[in-house]
C-alpha cells in the first residue's frame, strides 16, 4: 500500500510505501511455516495428520503443476466444519498461506480468486488429527478411512461426500445414532445446498462453483450425471478422474492416493462379501494382512424437490471408482459408475 501526501493544491509532497501482510502469522516470518508438500507433489487435497497449531502453505497449482490462472489476487475460506479448524488464510506470491487451530480436526475448502471476485481453483484441506492407516486387497493399498474422515472406525469415519469426476467434497453425515438420514455434518458458512439443474454446466462452471451439487438432467429415461445433458454423448467424459493408471487433475484424493479403478474395488469385495455389517455403523471385514477394515454406511447426496439432502445414512454406502460401467439397456448414452 502507499500513501501519498498532498498540499492544498494536490500536488503530492511525499510518499510512504508498506507491504500488508493482513497479521495472520502472528510474529510467525513466512518463510518459517509448513510446507505441504516436498517438491512438486500437488494435489486437490492436502492432508494434516495432527491437531497442532501451525502456519501451512502451499502452491496454488492444480496436480499436473499448471496455474488455474494467471490472474490469481486473494485466497478464502469457502466453508468449513463449525469447529474451524482453520482461523485465517492469504495469497501471497502465488503461494496459500493459512493457520490452523490447536486441538481441532475437521475439513475446510479454500478457494483462490482472480481480480473479478471469480474462483479460480480450490482446495480441500483435510485435518484428520491422526495418522493414517492402510489396508491391502490384492495389490492393492487402500487408506484406512474415506476422504475426510476424523476417525477410522466410528461414525466420524463417514467423511465427505462427492460427486462423480468432480474435485471437491460436500460434508458427510454426522448423526451418531441415525435418528434421521438427513442430518448432515454442519458447516461455516453454510452455503451447501445450492442445487442447479445441469442445464449446459460445464466443468469450469462447477470450478467456479465448488459448493453447488449440480442435478443431472432428466431425458425422459434416466437421470443423468451432472456433466451429461442427455442429449449430447460427445460432452461426456468418462475420465474426469482418471482412467485407472493416472492420476487426472481433478482426482480428488491426497498426493500418493487416487480414486480406486474398478479392478481395485473388485480386489477388495470378496473380503466384503465376508465381512459384518451393523445397521446405522457400517461394513467391518478383514485384509489380505488380517488387519481390520472399515466401511462406513455414509449414505449419498440426492435432489428432491429442488433441495439437495442425504439418504440410506446407516444403512447403505457406497464406495466409488473412477471406471464408468457399461452402458444400460434401457438408454445406450448413459453410463453409470462402477462402486462398490
Amino acid at each position: 500500500m502507499t500513501c501519498y501526501i498532498k498540499d492544498q493544491a494536490g500536488n503530492v509532497i511525499n510518499t510512504a510505501t508498506t507491504k500488508l501482510t493482513q497479521g495472520i502469522f502472528d510474529g510467525i516470518d513466512p518463510i518459517d511455516a509448513v510446507a505441504l508438500y516436498e517438491g512438486e507433489k500437488y494435489a486437490n487435497c492436502y492432508l494434516i495428520e495432527n491437531t497442532d497449531s501451525k502456519v501451512y502453505w502451499f502452491d496454488a497449482r492444480k496436480v499436473d503443476g499448471t496455474l488455474p490462472s494467471e490472474d490469481m489476487v486473494s485466497a478464502e475460506i469457502l466453508w468449513q466444519n463449525v469447529s474451524c479448524p482453520i482461523d485465517k488464510v492469504m495469497f501471497e506470491n502465488g503461494r496459500v498461506y493459512f493457520k490452523t487451530v490447536a486441538e481441532k480436526s475437521g475439513n475446510a475448502v479454500i478457494t483462490v480468486k482472480d481480480s473479478k471476485g471469480v474462483i479460480c481453483w480450490s482446495w480441500h484441506i483435510w485435518i484428520a488429527g491422526s495418522p493414517l492407516g492402510t489396508n491391502t486387497f490384492g495389490s492393492y493399498v487402500f487408506m484406512d478411512r474415506n476422504l475426510g474422515a476424523t476417525s477410522f472406525d466410528t461414525f466420524e469415519s463417514r467423511g465427505l461426500n462427492y460427486e462423480w469426476g468432480r474435485k471437491d467434497p460436500f460434508p458427510g453425515a454426522i448423526h451418531k445414532d441415525n435418528t434421521t438420514s438427513l442430518d448432515r455434518l454442519a458447516v461455516s458458512p453454510d452455503i451447501i445446498a445450492n442445487v442447479k439443474a445441469q442445464d449446459g454446466k460445464t466443468i469450469e462452471w462447477t470450478i467456479q462453483n465448488p459448493a453447488s451439487y449440480v442435478s443431472g438432467s432428466d431425458n425422459g429415461k434416466n437421470k443423468e450425471d451432472w456433466y451429461y445433458d442427455g442429449v449430447d454423448a460427445a460432452v461426456q467424459d468418462n475420465t474426469l478422474w482418471g482412467d485407472g493408471a493416472e492420476k487426472s487433475i481433478y482426482d480428488p484424493c491426497p498426493y500418493g492416493y487416487r480414486v480406486p479403478s474398478k479392478a481395485a474395488l473388485e480386489a477388495m469385495a470378496p473380503a466384503v462379501k465376508t465381512g459384518t455389517f451393523s445397521k446405522n455403523n457400517g461394513m467391518t471385514l478383514t485384509d489380505d494382512n488380517d488387519a481390520t477394515c472399515f466401511i462406513p454406511a455414509s449414505g449419498w447426496w440426492q435432489r428432491k424437490y429442488n433441495e439437495v439432502e442425504l439418504c440410506n445414512v446407516g444403512t447403505q454406502g457406497r464406495l466409488w471408482s473412477c471406471t464408468a460401467s457399461e452402458p444400460n439397456t434401457v438408454n445406450d448414452k448413459y453410463y453409470g459408475a462402477y462402486m462398490l
